[in-house]
C-alpha cells in the first residue's frame, strides 16, 4: 500500500485535466508471486476471534487481502465473518492513506469504493473517515445486496464531518454477518472521470526507505 503515496502526482503529470485527480486510499496492497493471501501493513483491524483477520506481527491485527480475487491491481480487501454478530460484538477496519499522514478533505466531494457481496444474503456496513487517528465523527450506512459481481458505492464527504482524515473507516452493523470484497477506495471530486486502473509505474520495486 505504501507504493501508492505519490500516485495522484503521477496521474496529474501524465494526463492534465480540468477535473481533480482521484486520490487513492486503497487500490493495491501488492501480492508476491504465488501468494493467495496478504495484508495491509499500515492498516488496523479488530473484531471477534473467529473473524478473518491478518496478524500484524506486533500483537495487533491488520486488514487481510486476497491475492486471487480483485477488481483491479493484484488484490482486494477481505471482510468476512461467517456468523451474525452477537450482542456487544463489533468489528472495524482502518484503511489508512498510504503515506500514513493526514490529508485535507476540502477538495473532494465523495468517497467511492467497489464492493462484491459473496454471501447468499444482503448485508450492511458503515463507512466513515478516520479523522482523529482512531475514529470518525460520523458514519454512513450502505446496504450491499446479493449480486454476482462488483458494484460501486458513493458516499458524500459532507456526511462525515471534519476537514481532514488519515483514511477510511469500515465498521459493523449490529446483527449482521459479512462476506465481502472491497477494492478501489478513493476520494474523488464527484465527476467520476478517472479510471481505476493502476499505472505500471506503481508496480515498480518500492524504495527501501519507504518501509
Amino acid at each position: 500500500m505504501f507504493r501508492l503515496a505519490f500516485l495522484p502526482l503521477l496521474a496529474a503529470t501524465a494526463a492534465p485535466s480540468l477535473a481533480l485527480d482521484d486520490f487513492p486510499v486503497y487500490l493495491d496492497a501488492g501480492c508476491d508471486s504465488g501468494k493467495t493471501t496478504g495484508k495491509l501493513g499500515n492498516g488496523y483491524a479488530q473484531g471477534p476471534s473467529d473473524m478473518v483477520l491478518a496478524d500484524k506481527g506486533n500483537g495487533q491485527k491488520t486488514i487481510p487481502v486476497t491475492c486471487g480475487e480483485k477488481l483491479s491491481g493484484s488484490d482486494a480487501i477481505v471482510l468476512k465473518l461467517a456468523r451474525t454478530l452477537g450482542g456487544g460484538e463489533y468489528w472495524d477496519y482502518d484503511v489508512k492513506i498510504a503515506d500514513d499522514r493526514k490529508w485535507s478533505l476540502k477538495p473532494y466531494t465523495d468517497v467511492r469504493l467497489w464492493i462484491k457481496n459473496k454471501a447468499a444474503s444482503a448485508t450492511k456496513i458503515r463507512v466513515g473517515m478516520n479523522t482523529a487517528g482512531q475514529g470518525g465523527n460520523t458514519m454512513d450506512t450502505i446496504e450491499i445486496p446479493v449480486g454476482t459481481g462488483w458494484s460501486e458505492y458513493i458516499v458524500p464527504v459532507a456526511k462525515f464531518g471534519g476537514d481532514s482524515a488519515f483514511g477510511i473507516k469500515l465498521s459493523h452493523m449490529p446483527g449482521t454477518s459479512v462476506d465481502l470484497l472491497v477494492d478501489s477506495i478513493r476520494l474523488t471530486d464527484g465527476t467520476g472521470l478517472h479510471p481505476i486502473d493502476i499505472p505500471n509505474i506503481v508496480h515498480n520495486p518500492v524504495p527501501s526507505n519507504w518501509g
